[in-house]
């Protein structure tokens, strides 16, 4: 073997690979919160939780989370956002509900066109914890309820598109056990958008 290691690296073969091949990122979709952490006690919020790049613009993660909140047993809400350059892709529970994995919950997901004028597109979830022993918990800082990844489906410098929590056919609520709601104050949404890398 030591007599081929001069060939080997000659030839480029265990030296590492090449370069990269194929087109490179030209963009990246973000999520912008309407005003920074920290977040009201007991208000729903979203705030990027992380990236992925891709050629074609990536996705970006949005948690749905809730600060400074007792008794919290699940959540319901609707999002609204244009779809016209932006594409939701899934929703996937946070740690805050299921304890890190040690509690069972329901995540409920549902999508539906809304309009015309405008064409905008609703994100339906609801998410809870189950099982017999299932009982409320509390948010001390800020917890994540549910992380929502959306995609780019248009070039950098589409135009932008509000990320809010919508009213328009139930409420936002998070709530006990025994249906209390225990979220108050201001849902409060966002912007994404598409920018060049």
């Amino acid at each position: 073997m030591t007599a081929l290691l001069p060939l080997l690296l000659a030839s480029g073969c265990g030296g590492g690979g090449g370069g990269h091949s194929g087109p490179r990122p030209t963009s990246q979709i973000l999520f912008d919160p309407a005003s920074p952490p920290p977040f009201t006690p007991g208000a729903l919020a979203l705030v990027q939780t992380g990236t992925a790049q891709s050629v074609s613009g990536g996705s970006v993660f949005v948690g749905v989370t809730i600060t400074d909140t007792v008794n919290i047993f699940g959540a319901d809400f609707d999002l609204v956002f244009d779809p016209t350059y932006i594409t939701f892709v899934k929703a996937t529970q946070g740690a805050f509900l299921s304890a890190s994995g040690t509690v069972p919950t329901q995540l409920v997901t549902g999508t539906q066109d809304d309009g015309p004028p405008p064409d905008t597109k609703r994100v339906v979830l609801g998410i809870f914890r189950t099982g017999p022993a299932a009982t409320n918990r509390s948010a001390v800082g800020q917890q994540t309820l549910v992380v929502l990844e959306f995609k780019a489906n248009g070039p950098a410098g589409s135009p932008p598109s509000a990320l809010v929590f919508d009213s328009g056919l139930t409420a936002p609520e998070v709530i006990s056990m025994d249906g209390t709601v225990v979220s108050s104050g201001t849902p409060q949404g966002g912007t994404l958008h598409i920018d060049p890398l």
